[in-house]
């Protein structure tokens, strides 16, 4: 009789899906996306997104369009929009 020794496996790792349907707009648009070449594949698109939301989620836009608006640049475009909203006499 021979006797085998058991060695211990590993647990089996189940994969869950999230099963999220995308909107078909959305989807049209990640296909232009790929069609155009801009993205090689509609994975590289997803993980481009994920990285900008990832970095630019702090982003105090308040905070940066009040530094905009104070500045040189900033007031220039205000003069410009208050003399085109200008009734001319």
């Amino acid at each position: 009789m021979v006797l085998m020794a058991v060695t211990p496996r590993a647990p089996r790792r189940i994969k869950r899906t999230t099963g999220y349907k995308m909107p078909a707009d959305i989807e049209r648009d990640l296909n232009a996306l790929v069609a155009s070449g801009e993205f090689a594949n509609r994975a590289d698109i997803q993980t481009a997104a994920i990285r900008s939301w990832l970095q630019y989620r702090h982003f105090d836009v308040k905070n940066a369009v009040r530094e905009y608006l104070q500045s040189e640049e900033g007031r220039r475009l205000i003069v410009e929009i208050i003399k085109k909203r200008t009734p001319k006499k």
